[in-house]
């Protein structure tokens, strides 16, 4: 079987948010502990391969922001499913309280924050390391013309 759910005409920016939501944060860890597990290490790694290509259309400075936001479109979608498809009123609470709320709140508490400046930091290492032109200096250029 192909689940092709989450197929859309997304931008690259939005991808690199899933892929990194989905791939260093250990969400699972969030139902028993507020502190989870991130992989900074595979983050690290992931982030200095991916800026190894020319990425010049794409604003990395809003990635952090948009991390914050990008589990929702999934989580409004198994929102619905289980509300109307399946009728599963345990299921659509879970994927209320666990997935919209819970991944909210950790981004808006310590870790989430800690987390959120720490990719911001690692970004910033990664333009300084390569030719790729900072999206701040793009704008301040654009506005001196």
């Amino acid at each position: 079987m192909i689940d092709f759910g989450l197929c859309d005409r997304n931008s690259a920016l939005y991808d690199l948010a899933i892929t990194i939501e989905r791939n260093f944060i250990d969400w699972l860890e969030l139902e028993h502990t507020a502190e989870i597990g991130i992989d900074e290490a595979g983050l690290t790694a992931f982030l200095n391969a991916y800026f190894k290509h020319p990425h010049p259309q794409e604003d990395f400075s809003i990635l952090p922001e948009l991390l914050q936001i990008v589990h929702l479109d999934f989580a409004f979608s198994e929102l619905e499913y289980f509300l109307e498809i399946t009728q599963n009123q345990t299921h659509a609470d879970a994927a209320y309280e666990d997935w919209i709320i819970g991944h909210v709140d950790w981004f808006l508490g310590e870790q989430g924050q800690q987390f959120t400046q720490t990719l911001r930091r690692l970004i910033t290492q990664e333009w300084k390391g390569s030719d790729l032109i900072h999206p701040l200096q793009t704008c301040s250029a654009i506005f001196k013309s």
